[in-house]
């Protein structure tokens, strides 16, 4: 049985460092997963691909020790139900603002009696083997999206319910949910102490913490601080990134500053 290394890792008290892919390459996918990041994270939201070229994503995720994540376009049972039975060992839901809406998530990553997925996972089943089915509701890791004023107030309510497995902080949108700029690695003032004390909160209540950053610099200050699964690279950012500062360098201009987007 092909177990969710990203669980693993956590039992043994490391944190995961994860990657994030908005393109649609499946090279993309193999470049993070055979360069040593823990957990691969495909975005279905506000990346370029969708459901249709999702299982050419997975299949980049196949090395041992890297768990396949998908954030799925929204709270919607048929896609989370998809990106499970196209093998993803995580799925990221964003925009979890109530109880009510994490309970709805966790019912449709779950099997019955714990919840109401539907049985037909078509490739979950070649790429783990023939016992995923028994073993998917523990092997699952669900993220609910903490990311709005409302959700923080909720928190508590969020994370205590059955299923939801840990959280994952969105800084921008949290950040114009206070009436702030979108902005990634918060570093003091509201914000910022709001993403310490959902991590606090959570540990207390047994879930995971995890959170988007914009640097590597600023996923090693979460993870030191207790973060349990940061995301410190993303492919569209990084190319975006490299491809400004090589042609600063090559016209001996000044280059853009470096995006988090």
């Amino acid at each position: 049985m092909v177990e969710n290394s990203l669980q693993s890792l956590w039992q043994s008290g490391r944190s995961a460092l994860n990657a994030w892919i908005s393109l649609t390459s499946e090279f993309s996918a193999e470049i993070a997963t055979h360069t040593g990041f823990d957990a691969v994270t495909i975005d279905l939201q506000h990346g370029l691909a969708d459901i249709g070229q999702l299982p050419t994503l997975l299949a980049g995720v196949k090395a041992q020790g890297v768990t396949p994540v998908v954030r799925v376009p929204w709270l919607d049972a048929g896609d989370i139900m998809r990106c499970l039975d196209l093998g993803a060992l995580g799925v990221i839901c964003p925009m979890i603002n109530t109880p009510e809406q994490a309970a709805e998530f966790a019912s449709y990553a779950l099997y019955p009696p714990e919840g109401v997925r539907s049985n037909g996972p078509i490739r979950a089943s070649l790429v783990c083997d023939a016992s995923y089915g028994n073993n998917a509701n523990a092997m699952i890791t669900r993220f609910a999206m903490i990311e709005t004023r409302e959700a923080v107030a909720n928190a508590e309510a969020i994370l205590s319910t059955p299923g939801i497995d840990a959280y994952y902080l969105g800084p921008s949108d949290l950040a114009r949910s206070y009436g702030y700029p979108a902005k990634l690695d918060h570093q003091d003032g509201e914000l910022y102490d709001i993403i310490v004390s959902l991590k606090d909160l959570a540990h207390r209540l047994g879930k995971k913490a995890g959170i988007h950053c914009g640097t590597i610099d600023y996923a090693q200050q979460m993870r030191d601080i207790g973060y349990d699964f940061v995301t410190g690279w993303a492919d569209a950012v990084a190319l975006k990134n490299t491809a400004s500062a090589s042609v600063a360098s090559f016209r001996n201009t000044q280059g853009a500053a470096a995006s988090a987007y």
